[in-house]
């Protein structure tokens, strides 16, 4: 599994079939974190090196670099723009002035708006060869959603033109809105109320000791009035949340160190795994408020970390293969997708594709392009080309 496409992996460009190729010249800005920019014509697209977050000032000026550098080394001049939907995203407000023409020397270029999540199942289909139907199954941090909430756990029905949001992980509040990211113990807090009620404060004084009791009391009645917590259905705010509940991390001082905290936590060998629902709306939720029940009992009965850790991963591959069953059923699809952030945890990966094919399922999963944000530009350069 390819995590970075550094120097050596890029700028080699990737082969592509069907609706993915065009004549027309596009590039793709991608997202902002982990940033790579691409550019795309015929059957060749051309993904950066890793440029990196781009509210770096100097990432930020090595993405208008690179930009500028692989049209010149290709000699090519988009005549699309393809960028996220998220409207504070640096990268989406360069695609937006290049797109009015605010650019000296730009001309001005049609743009193509892309839904994050899709962009994700799109890139893996894409490095594939395949243009769907395909069940996809995003897995990450932060999308912007296409009813304003934060995505992060999606079942879709995609192609490289359209996607219908089949299902998704219930929300849960974020108190802080980008400090839930950064602060574990606020996605933890959050599901502790989702699964408790009103008795959930003294559940948290008693599962995040580590956690000041009026830095637990300020975000709870930031929780209860309902200020500045914008609702997620992301799977790795889960993540942070479990391993905060576990005591291994109430922060993440680099991206993604509680999760990988929780999978190298995890026992090899647990097989159990927690309760969990799955409605019958359309699109279906993933219900887990009865997981956070199951891990306040472990936890209250003496279990450790790595006995919890274990069934949250079980758990999670449980979820998502009775997810892509519904799907099934709805669709009739039996190919799978996997992509975003959450898969470069070798164990949710591994597990679920492994479930997946025993239950039928023809599964993708990346080989050459980071399952992460990463990723992200090539699926925007296809869609952009499919839908052109």
């Amino acid at each position: 599994m390819v995590l970075r496409r550094a120097r050596g992996y890029a700028p080699q460009p990737i082969r592509l079939a069907g609706s993915a190729r065009t004549d027309t010249p596009i590039l793709a800005v991608g997202a902002d974190l982990k940033n790579t920019v691409c550019l795309l014509q015929g059957d060749r697209a051309v993904l950066s090196e890793h440029i990196g977050d781009l509210s770096d000032g100097r990432a930020y000026r090595h993405f208008i670099g690179t930009i500028d550098h692989l049209e010149s080394l290709f000699e090519l001049r988009p005549a699309v723009i393809a960028a996220d939907m998220h409207p504070q995203y640096l990268s989406t407000q360069y695609a937006l002035r290049r797109h009015r023409g605010l650019l000296s020397g730009r001309p001005a270029l049609p743009i193509v708006r892309v839904q994050h999540h899709h962009a994700h199942i799109a890139s893996c289909l894409a490095e594939w060869g395949r243009s769907g139907p395909a069940i996809g199954i995003a897995c990450d941090g932060t999308g912007y959603g296409d009813d304003g909430a934060v995505w992060g756990c999606e079942i879709l029905q995609a192609d490289l033109r359209e996607y219908r949001r089949l299902g998704h992980l219930r929300y849960l509040p974020l108190a802080g809105g980008d400090a839930a990211a950064r602060e574990t113990f606020r996605p933890a807090l959050a599901a502790l109320r989702d699964a408790f009620g009103d008795g959930f404060l003294s559940v948290a004084r008693k599962h995040l000791p580590s956690v000041a009791p009026e830095i637990l009391e300020a975000v709870a009645s930031v929780l209860e009035a309902g200020i500045n917590c914008p609702p997620a259905s992301s799977l790795g705010r889960w993540f942070d949340a479990v391993a905060a509940l576990c005591g291994l991390a109430d922060s993440n001082r680099f991206e993604g160190q509680a999760p990988m905290l929780l999978e190298a936590a995890a026992a090899a060998d647990f097989a159990d795994a927690y309760e969990f629902e799955i409605t019958s709306s359309q699109p279906f939720v993933i219900d887990p408020r009865a997981m956070v029940g199951g891990i306040v009992a472990d936890l209250e009965a003496g279990a450790g970390a790595t006995a919890v850790a274990g069934k949250f991963h079980n758990t999670v591959i449980a979820f998502l293969s009775a997810a892509a069953r519904r799907a099934r059923e709805a669709t009739g699809a039996k190919l799978v997708a996997l992509s975003g952030g959450c898969f470069a945890n070798r164990r949710l990966s591994a597990g679920l594709a492994a479930t997946l094919e025993a239950g039928g399922f023809e599964v993708l999963r990346h080989r050459m392009v980071p399952c992460n944000d990463g990723g992200v530009a090539l699926g925007q350069a296809v869609i952009a080309a499919a839908r052109a």
